[in-house]
């Protein structure tokens, strides 16, 4: 089928109108340079159209719906080959995230933009609120031209396919799930993929393993040197800019046991909806920089979104949301500061009814963080996770929360490393972290702490693969974040490994001559005495595991372990440098709720 009727069709079933005046939410009060967004057209953001159907981990829907699944691969590369001057192409829904920096969905209009970032709000309490519609706006499309493909079938064929279209949503990819262990899935790392289309068995290249820009696509404002030389995405690339999908592999892989702890801790631990939007941000950011190396795509917010494996990881972090909400009903976001972008230059608050430019509602209005508010908000959009399933829609907020923490517990909890417990019975363990805070300013483009037990690698290619852990900035190219306090707690058990039931003075002893850290920005390695904001203290503290898995994990108050880190650079001597940390203009900053509980010790 020619791509214009693709196109009609699309639009028609997308809710997509045009008028010349269109229904615009009230600006913020904050800032009236919000009075400049568009009222001349209005592409609504409403999710699939055909019930509630929950998304899929990737490797699952391939293998237990392959006919669904052949349906999302040839959805997913329509949508990827029409022009750039469609707002539903993958080019322009990819650039709503950061370059081109134009407005979105009509890159003519004028306004008070700021046209060096993007819409995407990050380092900002809005950072999971925001991205759930900008996931549903490329599921919309992509279930909508699946559901159209299915149509096209003849025969017994086209009977199978629309079954198959009934239960299509975007996959995503579960990077802390024990089966995988943070390796890539299969599927993204071919460069091509057999297909069954309307027109029979073709081999097409695979729209999950890179995005390929057409004509001067990569050439827009906002495309910087080399990446308007590259023609296509690519992950883990050494200043040769040459792709690596095994690098980013063994990265991700090599992170597993952190990321997992830390994933389940973040679910298990916040407990207000502020300090969990910071800690997921923050395994998000890790992600990225694991995939992309220090040169690909995905270690950039200028670029990251054309890269396919963006959606599949946003995916992931939407359901981590979902899942956090369902398990912490009535937490909602606080107020905070201000955070820029493409559409809200320099806004003094973010905030609960902060609207999530460019995205609107079916009714026209603006969407807010009240539209994703909880968790059940999801199935009005017509899709669930395995975790908040839309089985759930008719049960009570205090069964789903039992469903969600028991799904927690089953997923992400390490197994226990004790000398005592008997099966069925509550398991208390000493967890060691590594605490950091930095000033995101500190550095221009995307930089990350990394921490290692042992030599530093010399080679910086090597960091991401033989680290422990690290914090992560994540930036556009060429850009500086606004001075703001970011935070990580790193867990350090699955590094000590059999030394976790060492005594306390000799796991300080060790880590006290073996933990060290650096700094690479940009591929390039920073005097680590150059970061005058910086603070690194060790910490532990009692983690008791329930014996009901619908019951939570308790976390006891984190105690500093001051032999560890008073003698390094950058490291901190008392537990008040980790509680009172200060921007680089010497402003007190504020840090999380756990970081303001860390206890001197007498160590």
């Amino acid at each position: 089928m020619a791509l214009s009727i693709w196109f009609k069709l699309a639009v028609s079933a997308l809710s997509f109108s045009v008028a010349i005046e269109s229904v615009c939410a009230a600006p913020a009060a904050d800032t009236p340079k919000n009075q400049h967004i568009s009222k001349r057209g209005t592409f609504s953001i409403i999710g699939a159209t055909n019930g509630c159907v929950n998304r899929q981990r990737i490797d699952i829907m391939q293998s237990q719906q392959p006919d669904t699944f052949n349906l999302f691969l040839l959805a997913l590369a329509e949508v990827q080959s029409y022009n750039a001057s469609n707002p539903w192409s993958y080019y322009q829904l990819s650039g709503i995230h950061g370059a081109p920096f134009v407005p979105w969905p009509d890159p003519s209009e004028t306004g008070n933009f700021d046209r060096s970032t993007g819409y995407c709000p990050h380092s900002s309490v809005l950072f999971g609120t925001w991205h759930r519609p900008y996931m549903l706006a490329l599921e919309q499309i992509v279930v909508q031209v699946g559901i159209n493909i299915a149509n096209a079938f003849t025969g017994t064929n086209k009977a199978k396919y629309v079954t198959a279209a009934a239960q299509l949503r975007f996959p995503y990819w579960d990077w802390a799930s024990a089966d995988a262990q943070s390796h890539l899935p299969s599927i993204i790392k071919q460069s091509t993929v057999s297909v069954f289309s309307p027109t029979g068995q073709k081999t097409i290249n695979n729209p999950l393993y890179s995005y390929s820009f057409k004509s001067t696509e990569n050439k827009a404002t906002g495309f910087g040197s080399p990446y308007n030389q590259l023609s296509r995405t690519v992950r883990a690339a050494s200043r040769s800019l040459t792709d690596n999908e095994a690098a980013a592999d063994s990265n991700m892989q090599s992170g597993f046991q952190g990321r997992r702890t830390q994933v389940y801790n973040t679910l298990m631990m916040t407990g207000n909806y502020n300090d969990f939007s910071s800690a997921v941000e923050g395994i998000h950011n890790n992600v990225h920089v694991a995939v992309g190396g220090n040169y690909g795509h995905m270690s950039y917010l200028t670029y990251s979104a054309f890269d396919p494996i963006f959606w599949l990881h946003h995916n992931n972090i939407d359901r981590l949301f979902a899942i956090w909400q369902a398990a912490n009903p009535g937490l909602g976001i606080r107020s905070a500061s201000g955070v820029d972008t493409f559409a809200r230059p320099n806004p003094s608050t973010d905030d609960v009814n902060t609207q999530l430019y460019p995205f609107t509602n079916a009714a026209g209005n603006w969407w807010t963080s009240v539209d994703v508010s909880s968790a059940a908000s999801i199935w009005r959009y017509n899709y669930g996770f395995p975790e908040v399933p839309c089985s759930y829609q008719t049960s009570s907020a205090s069964q789903l929360d039992s469903f969600a923490t028991s799904q927690i517990n089953t997923l992400y909890k390490a197994k226990v490393a004790s000398r005592k417990h008997k099966r069925y019975e509550e398991q208390t363990v000493l967890e060691w972290d590594i605490n950091v805070v930095v000033d995101q300013s500190e550095l221009q483009d995307t930089f990350s702490i990394y921490f290692f037990l042992g030599p530093i690698p010399q080679d910086p290619d090597q960091w991401v693969d033989q680290k422990i852990g690290l914090l992560t900035v994540l930036n556009g190219q060429g850009m500086t974040m606004p001075s703001k306090l970011v935070t990580a707690t790193i867990p350090l058990n699955p590094a000590l490994r059999d030394r976790i039931n060492d005594s306390e003075d000799n796991i300080d002893n060790y880590l006290e001559q073996n933990l060290v850290w650096g700094c690479l920005n940009g591929g390039n390695v920073v005097d680590i005495t150059k970061l005058s904001t910086l603070k690194v203290g060790v910490t532990n503290n009692p983690v008791t595991f329930p014996a009901d898995t619908k019951q939570k994990t308790k976390f006891g108050n984190p105690r500093f372990r001051s032999k560890v880190t008073r003698r390094k650079r950058g490291g901190v001597s008392n537990a008040e440098q980790l509680k009172k940390p200060k921007t680089r203009n010497g402003r007190n900053g504020g840090v999380p709720g756990r970081f303001s509980k860390i206890q001197n010790d007498s160590n």
